[in-house]
């Protein structure tokens, strides 16, 4: 589907540009042609296409709060999960992406909670939101929540020209405001936050690294960033992107140096 909205073959996604954005006038149209939940489902469910393994690596990369293992498995990813706050007066709840995994040997779960916001400036990622979402995970997910298990929230984007201070003060804030989170292992050093310009370089390393299987679904990823505004566009100056991922990989390590 993405592929259509690239070549411009999707006229319903086009039609819903956001042309008030500011921050869209300022970086081009075409980049506001990715809405938020569409680029969340489009990066997502590709990266869970990945061996788990893998995909686990990229998110460390991004989450130094993760534990780094070799043995991983995905047991489940869903895409706007209904949760009820756990105050009745208060409305539901919908986090972008529940991600449950198991990792190591003893085989120990780990469910992530990421919280997407479509721009790196223009919206800012709510602590009060980030709130709501933690509590409302104990609320509904308390009973299944096993001991030894733990629990991550993520931000990805909306953390403005100052990520570390703004993820500093996500850390506070959180801890202070969540208060049900006495059923597993959730503390300050679980919650982090990184950049869209992050991913984008994450991914291109990578795709340095691994083999050509793995490589072709980075490809895409690396597509779909550049789309929606957030790769180097002088890396897609050749008409055949992938080929230029395939094999100049000197200009994908500097592409990623620079960024870290």
């Amino acid at each position: 589907m993405f592929k259509a909205v690239i070549q411009g073959k999707s006229g319903s996604v086009r039609s819903d540009i956001e042309i008030d954005n500011p921050e869209a006038k300022r970086v081009g149209l075409e980049m506001t042609a990715v809405r938020e939940d569409i680029l969340t489902a489009a990066i997502f469910s590709r990266l869970s296409y990945l061996p788990a393994k893998k995909f686990w690596q990229i998110l460390c990369k991004l989450y130094p709060e993760l534990p780094s293992r070799e043995l991983v498995t995905l047991k489940n990813i869903e895409f706007w999960p209904y949760w009820e706050h756990p105050d009745e007066e208060r409305r539901s709840v919908e986090p972008d992406v529940f991600l449950q995994f198991e990792i190591g040997d003893p085989k120990v779960s780990v469910d992530l909670l990421v919280e997407v916001k479509r721009f790196e400036n223009w919206t800012p990622q709510s602590f009060e939101q980030h709130i709501d979402q933690i509590s409302g995970y104990f609320s509904n997910m308390g009973e299944a929540f096993e001991a030894g298990s733990s629990l991550y929230f993520l931000a990805l984007g909306g953390l403005g020209n100052q990520p570390e201070a703004q993820i500093r003060r996500l850390k506070s804030h959180v801890m202070k405001g969540v208060k049900n989170c006495d059923k597993g292992e959730f503390s300050k050093s679980h919650i982090g936050g990184t950049s869209w310009k992050r991913l984008t370089s994450v991914i291109a390393r990578f795709i340095v690294e691994w083999d050509d299987k793995n490589r072709l679904l980075l490809n895409d990823l690396i597509e779909i960033l550049n789309y929606a505004g957030f790769a180097n566009r002088q890396y897609f100056a050749d008409p055949d992107p992938l080929k230029i991922f395939q094999y100049n990989t000197s200009l994908l390590s500097t592409l990623y140096e620079k960024a870290v």
